[in-house]
């Protein structure tokens, strides 16, 4: 038996490595796709984890009502059951499942240190890569830039024109990439932020980089809800008004057209937000019932509605209507009282919400397979680091 565990514990958490590396380091455009293989062993153990504590169960349960809801709006849309309907609904159990892995390592291999230095080395290579493709030496950057996505117009348009750079990293497109560095900030100023000050620097940096205004919003407020949490009212004004002063500076040395259209206000004004707002209008003049239940699940969503999904709030209403929407909060919702139940604290978790909600105004953060990989893994090493893990000291008992 004791064997049998470690043997699903090994398979549980090289299912994890393989989606943070095959997610973090590989192109989308030829995924690995061994992770599949591997995937039971993270479902049993994440059967395991429902098992033998309590606090977990509420979160897997509404990731299997939201599962199966998203596959009841398919049926009653298409009057036939899917098969890649099946896929696109798992991803919520696949993510789920390396917050449950992460969450509840065996604390005999596993310790709050390793774990944060695994982070941290992680965090360093992804970094690594991202500036040499900033920096392009040698012509390497250019190169990696075809690999990760390849977009001819965008790469030209980044290397050969002054300003309008903007960092995809190795996750596909800039808006991705600055979900993924704001989730690092957040772990990084949970953790220690006197500590952890070179690891927050850099992320804001890449965000910066990325050039994307949604993310530069999210990690101006992180860092603003950190500042007004720890420091005294005068330090926090000093800090604030030089980060803003700074941030306006190196806005106009770089022209950065795209961050300071925030300032400028025609951020409000671009075709992008406009078209954006335009298509909620798709969603309130269909039917109630297709309101209620949505469309189903859009495979092809610039074939089905005339124009891609880049919002998640958008994107839920229309896939599984209001229903799907209010078993969307529930998820944050089951997120937090996870959170609390495991910490006795709120912070991290009221801040990892803002996040989403900021975010999926003109992004997909659920919905997105890149992301929630990050944000799976990012949340069970925090919850890790500062809950109660007792698996294995049950099993211990035992032996």
């Amino acid at each position: 038996m004791k064997a049998l565990k470690q043997l699903l514990s090994i398979g549980a958490v090289l299912f994890v490595i393989i989606c943070l590396f095959d997610t973090m380091f590989w192109s989308s455009q030829s995924r690995f796709g061994i992770d599949n293989l591997l995937f039971p062993f993270a479902l049993v153990y994440t059967g395991v984890v429902c098992w033998e504590r309590k606090n977990w169960r509420l979160l897997m349960l509404f990731f299997l009502v939201m599962v199966g809801w998203i596959l009841i709006s398919d049926i009653l849309n298409h009057d036939t059951f899917r098969v890649r309907s099946i896929g696109m609904s798992m991803r919520w159990i696949k993510w789920g499942a390396v917050v449950f892995v992460v969450g509840n390592l065996p604390t005999a291999w596993f310790s709050s240190i390793k774990l944060g230095n695994f982070v941290k080395g992680l965090f360093l290579i992804f970094v690594g890569i991202n500036l040499i493709m900033y920096l392009n030496p040698f012509g390497l950057g250019e190169q990696l830039s075809y690999f990760y996505a390849p977009k001819e117009e965008v790469i030209l348009g980044n290397y050969h024109e002054f300003g309008g750079f903007r960092l995809a990293g190795t996750m596909l497109n800039p808006n991705n990439n600055s979900i993924a560095f704001c989730l690092f900030l957040l772990y990084f100023l949970s953790l220690n932020a006197k500590e952890n000050w070179k690891y927050i620097v850099l992320c804001f940096l890449l965000v910066f980089l990325t050039q994307s205004r949604t993310g530069m919003i999210a990690s101006l407020l992180l860092i603003v809800f950190h500042l007004l949490k720890t420091n005294t009212l005068r330090r926090n004004l000093f800090i604030i008004v030089g980060g803003v002063l700074s941030l306006v500076s190196a806005l106009f040395f770089f022209r950065s057209t795209n961050l300071l259209s925030l300032i400028t206000g025609e951020a409000f004004k671009s075709n992008s937000w406009l078209e954006r707002v335009e298509h909620y209008s798709i969603f309130y003049e269909s039917s109630m019932f297709k309101q209620m239940i949505g469309r189903g699940i859009l495979l092809n969503p610039l074939e089905n509605v005339g124009f891609y999904l880049d919002s998640e709030y958008l994107s839920i209403l229309l896939q599984y209507g209001y229903i799907g929407f209010i078993l969307w909060i529930t998820v944050m919702v089951s997120i937090l009282v996870l959170i609390k139940k495991e910490t006795g604290k709120l912070d991290f978790g009221w801040q990892l919400i803002l996040l989403f909600l900021v975010f999926s105004t003109t992004n997909t953060v659920f919905l997105n397979p890149e992301i929630t990989v990050v944000m799976a893994f990012l949340l069970g090493v925090w919850l890790f680091s500062k809950g109660n893990n007792k698996i294995e000291d049950k099993s211990n008992k035992n032996t």
